[in-house]
């Protein structure tokens, strides 16, 4: 049986800001000499607000 996501402890690695987290189900499923292996991947979006000024203009 697979693991579940930690959602917690994804958000608890963000060092400030608003933090969200989503798992949703699927995957890569590969099977090899009878073995299933579930690929996961993971997205990371950072996004912050930049005022101009005259000065970094």
């Amino acid at each position: 049986m697979g693991k579940r996501v930690g959602r917690g402890a994804v958000k608890a690695e963000a060092p400030v800001g608003r933090v969200s987290a989503e798992a949703v189900t699927g995957g890569l499923e590969v099977e090899m000499s009878g073995h299933k292996t579930l690929i996961a991947n993971a997205i990371v979006t950072v996004s912050y607000d930049v005022e101009f000024t005259s000065k970094n203009h």
